[in-house]
């Protein structure tokens, strides 16, 4: 079965959580793994982190790509022939580095996945080396986007959730996150916070 409180994976006849040390509740939101297996073959909602968050190495990337072009394409048509195809060729090879690591950054940016499930989300790293974190998607009474300039323009976003006494969740660089959000609140509007907003605000 799950913890509800922090997702792990824990032992059908555990009392505590070894992960988190939250006394385990059957009735309370931990499925057995029968029950599990069925939400992890039907996610919720799957959210992806921008090629941005990789910002100085795809920005360095895309300049190698742009002078190259342009070096390559005024070598080709003002350059003394005998070096002519020599420049061409060289700078040809930066439009190709700069291009290939632009690829490679977004096959990696898309391989990362924030998975929704009805209880926690996993956070899913990397395409060879693959890094995997679960974190308990109750208790959140709040949500936040924080967008730059360019973040607005290309859009992707920080998303923050606020847990009750719990660290909160921070999901870095995701793309279309407006749309995350809106699935977020909704699941708040499901959950009965009401008695604990009151508090807080009061």
């Amino acid at each position: 079965m799950y913890c509800s409180n922090c997702g792990k994976d824990i032992n059908d006849d555990s009392k505590w959580c070894s992960y988190c040390g939250k006394k385990v509740n059957s009735n309370n939101n931990v499925n057995n793994k029968n029950d599990n297996s069925n939400s992890k073959s039907k996610p919720l909602f799957t959210a992806s982190h921008s090629v941005w968050l990789y910002g100085k190495k795809i920005g360095i990337s895309l300049l190698i790509f742009i002078i190259s072009l342009l070096l390559g394409v005024a070598s080709y048509l003002y350059a003394p022939l005998g070096i002519k195809w020599y420049l061409v060729g060289f700078f040809g090879l930066g439009v190709l580095i700069g291009l290939f690591i632009i690829i490679g950054y977004n096959i990696v940016a898309h391989a990362s996945k924030i998975i929704f499930y009805p209880n926690y989300i996993v956070v899913r790293e990397g395409i060879f080396n693959t890094k995997e974190r679960h974190s308990a998607l109750t208790k959140i009474i709040g949500v936040r986007i924080d967008q730059s300039f360019w973040g607005k323009i290309c859009n992707y976003g920080d998303i923050y959730l606020d847990k009750i006494g719990e660290w909160d969740i921070d999901l870095d660089y995701i793309r279309q996150p407006n749309k995350l959000k809106k699935y977020i609140e909704r699941f708040i509007q499901n959950e009965d916070y009401t008695t604990v907003r009151q508090v807080i605000d009061d």
